[in-house]
């Protein structure tokens, strides 16, 4: 990764401003790519479960469970029970890597498939409940045309440069015999 992405191609990407439910959308859009998902990369420095039916993490796990397609998961060591909790839930799912690195800070929800279905969004949201009921925004990129190298680039920024940063720690691999056939 060599730390700039060139915004010539940016020109004619089809992209959306999202003022609030930043987590219904990356699931909706989950959804709708159902099994043309190559793979999910979720970076998230805090990630926890809502109390309610609307929970993304549930939404989420239940996406990736069904799918069966790979899911890398970055997030912070967990410092809280509701953290942990999370991510014991997430160590379920057969195709989920979760990595570790206290440094994350960006949040970015990407799901690589051929074109209409892959998308990413950068995002002030956390994968929290408690996101749910603040003043969250996004950027919902559209994986078409000159859309697909951006959504490559951001998934891409956790699946390949943040697992191979020295401080990041693999603490759950893919179990392969879980992927779709």
């Amino acid at each position: 990764m060599n730390g700039e992405l060139n915004v010539a191609p940016a020109r004619n990407v089809r992209a959306a401003v999202i003022k609030s439910g930043v987590h219904r959308v990356f699931v909706n859009r989950l959804k709708r790519a159902g099994d043309k998902i190559t793979r999910i990369v979720v970076v998230s420095p805090w990630i926890s479960l809502a109390d309610d039916r609307s929970c993304p993490l549930s939404f989420f796990v239940s996406i990736v469970n069904s799918a069966r397609v790979p899911a890398y998961i970055f997030t912070r060591r967990p410092s809280r029970p509701e953290h942990l909790e999370a991510v014991e839930m997430l160590k379920a799912c057969p195709t989920a890597e979760i990595v570790y690195n206290d440094n994350i800070h960006a949040k970015i929800y990407a799901c690589v498939a051929p074109p209409p279905h892959g998308f990413a969004l950068m995002a002030s949201a956390n994968l929290t409940a408690n996101s749910l009921l603040l003043y969250e925004i996004g950027l919902l990129i559209l994986g078409v045309g000159p859309g697909s190298a951006i959504v490559d680039e951001l998934a891409n920024f956790g699946h390949r440069y943040l697992r191979t940063r020295p401080e990041s720690e693999v603490i759950k691999k893919i179990d392969y015999k879980g992927f779709r056939r």
